[in-house]
């Protein structure tokens, strides 16, 4: 049981650190892309608003686009968020097997203090 306990623990830890990575990388990614995006939807209504579009085949195109851009970083948070539940998953899971691991310890801590017989 012991064995199986550090086992388990030795192959969350590596799926945590890496998971972990990658959420921060894509999440930095994802808020650089999200403040592009508004700012390129601000620019797009104020030409919108100004009549600066020369026709409504350029009108619509820079819009699919927009929304497209729109959808694929909605899909991104949305993985993001999984992998977030998922390391939350794996964490909680960690410290549980920890706290198994340190309750072990501490049995093996006490059977090993038993006191000396009297020396003769």
């Amino acid at each position: 049981h012991y064995k199986a306990l550090y086992a388990r623990a030795n192959e969350l830890y590596p799926l945590m650190e890496s998971l972990s990575a990658s959420i921060d990388t894509r999440s930095t990614s994802y808020d650089l892309a999200a403040k592009q995006l508004s700012a390129d939807i601000t620019a797009f209504n104020t030409r919108a608003s100004n009549g600066s579009f020369t026709s409504m085949s350029q009108f619509n195109s820079q819009r699919a686009s927009l929304v497209s851009r729109s959808n694929a970083l909605e899909a991104e948070r949305t993985s993001i968020n999984n992998d977030i539940a998922t390391y939350d998953k794996y964490y909680s899971e960690y410290e549980e097997i920890s706290k198994q691991i340190e309750v072990l310890n501490d049995s093996i801590d006490s059977y090993n203090q038993i006191d000396a017989g009297p020396s003769v």
